[in-house]
């Protein structure tokens, strides 16, 4: 290896570090066009062109540098990227198997591990592994759930690989019977940890996103094991008995071929969210007062594509004085800013003032309130938002969300199903169209949803904790049942 390639990706790798991303990613075509042997140039490149919103340049990078070196860490990338994509679900859906076959190989052939008798409990014993037990967005979702199990039925293990403890991370702690800190554990340590905590379901919160340990389920640590929440596809693996689910997000006989876990379809919505706890105030609809009509999405940036983009930027053209307000983490620094303005502006949007940026709010009141300068909330696709979905019709903010193919692209239906707002959810581009168009046009219905969302929010079923833990813990039954497994 080169003294100038070290230095030509070293400088890429600190121009990525600092959210350089054009910096790096010439940096780094150079780097690769030097040496086409080190994997981390093209997992490095290809990370890059992704949070440049070059989704469909970032997975032929991650392709390239599969065939000259075959690499785990460069295969994930291409999955987690592929959910980006607008390919088609089967294949990507394929790809995760591959993953799956490569990485369950590798963990199987180096530790050669196998369930061992579990002693007697009294107490049906569920195992929670996530990255996330901390003020992270799953925490919403999964909080209310560790809170409310029927204690006297099951005993709650959380196994916490977190790196940072919070608040919200004591609130876990207080509500789990068992708190066990895996973040140095070894595979065998995890492992042996479960077969002695004698775990009757084990449940993934992660998926393929970083810090996930799916090295253990890979192994199959528990019986039964189960997948939700954190991740919006199957993990591949052959030994993930389920996947918990619902049927908008994942329709009877359309997503099962694209599993390898059973897919167990929860009634109503896949999604129990807790409140924030801030009684905030819904403003009026910025229109009531403005001349013109505020969109605005909330999504993370690599979220936002250039398909969609394209679309925003017809949907502004067709509303004249409309503005577009953007906020996420990263739009507090100038380059990216550039970066989303000049996107803007290559889709046709001529009058870049019409954007509004908004950096990260370490307040979540901050980042909450903010909801009040938009009229309508625009989803993005195929990836949709989750937590942004819920906390925009929390703050009264009506969301146009586009009918996808996959889980990923369903979630926002989903939610927008459980709350009985149907009307927004699009069947196509042109249909996404016009329903922003509509809907910016009518300023009664605009302020209808302003003053009804939180409350149709607050009746679903996404906000009845109990009856959707008592479904949850009927549906593990379930699961130990069709294993044949002892009931208790």
């Amino acid at each position: 290896m080169s003294d100038s390639f070290k230095n030509v990706f070293a400088q890429g790798v600190a121009a990525f570090e600092q959210g350089n991303y054009d910096e790096a990613a010439a940096f780094l075509k150079q780097a690769k066009s030097m040496n086409t042997d080190d994997s981390r140039v093209f997992r490095v490149l290809g990370n890059c062109l992704r949070l440049l919103g070059k989704v469909d340049e970032a997975i032929s990078v991650y392709r390239e540098g599969l065939q000259i070196k075959y690499d785990l860490n460069t295969h994930q990338r291409l999955i987690n990227t592929l959910n980006y994509s607008d390919e088609p679900p089967s294949l990507v859906a394929l790809e995760h198997k591959k993953w799956a076959e490569a990485y369950t190989n590798h963990y199987v052939l180096k530790y050669k591990l196998s369930l061992k008798p579990r002693s007697k409990h009294l107490k049906i014993r569920i195992g929670y592994v996530s990255p996330d037990f901390n003020a992270h967005p799953v925490a919403y979702f999964l909080l209310p759930i560790i809170q409310n199990h029927n204690k006297d039925i099951f005993e709650i293990f959380c196994y916490a690989n977190i790196n940072q403890e919070d608040g919200v991370t004591h609130q876990f702690k207080l509500a789990a019977d068992r708190w066990i800190d895996i973040r140095h554990m070894s595979t065998v340590q995890l492992f042996d940890q479960i077969q002695q905590d004698a775990i009757d379901i084990l449940i993934d919160v992660a998926g393929l996103t970083s810090g996930n340990r799916l090295d253990v389920f890979a192994l199959r640590a528990a019986p039964v094991q189960v997948t939700y929440l954190g991740y919006p596809g199957t993990t591949g693996l052959k030994t993930m008995d389920y996947r918990l689910v619902d049927s908008i997000s994942d329709p009877q006989n359309v997503s099962d071929e694209w599993h390898s876990e059973k897919l167990y379809r929860l009634p109503d919505c896949f999604l129990c969210f807790r409140l924030p706890p801030e009684n905030l105030k819904i403003n009026d609809a910025p229109c009531q007062s403005n001349s013109f009509v505020t969109f605005g999405t909330f999504n993370k940036i690599s979220k936002i594509t250039d398909r969609t983009i394209a679309l925003w930027v017809q949907i502004l053209q067709a509303v004249p004085d409309s503005k577009f307000v953007l906020k996420g983490r990263g739009f507090e620094k100038k380059v990216e800013q550039n970066r989303i303005k000049k996107r803007f502006a290559s889709a046709g949007l001529e009058q870049i003032d019409r954007l509004v940026l908004y950096g990260f709010s370490p307040k979540r009141s901050e980042h909450l309130l903010l909801y009040n300068e938009l009229d309508i909330a625009l989803d993005t696709f195929p990836y949709n938002g989750t937590t942004t979905t819920m906390q925009a019709i929390f703050m009264g903010v009506p969301v146009i969300a586009l009918d996808g193919k996959s889980h990923v692209a369903r979630v926002s239906q989903s939610i927008l199903s459980a709350i009985g707002a149907n009307e927004l959810v699009a069947m196509d581009e042109e249909d996404y169209f016009l329903k922003a168009v509509h809907l910016a046009n009518d300023k009664e219905r605009i302020a209808h949803y302003k003053k009804e969302l939180r409350s149709m929010l607050e009746d679903s079923p996404i906000r009845n904790e109990m009856n959707f833990i008592a479904n949850l813990e009927e549906a593990y039954r379930r699961m130990l049942r069709e294993k044949q497994l002892r009931i208790w």
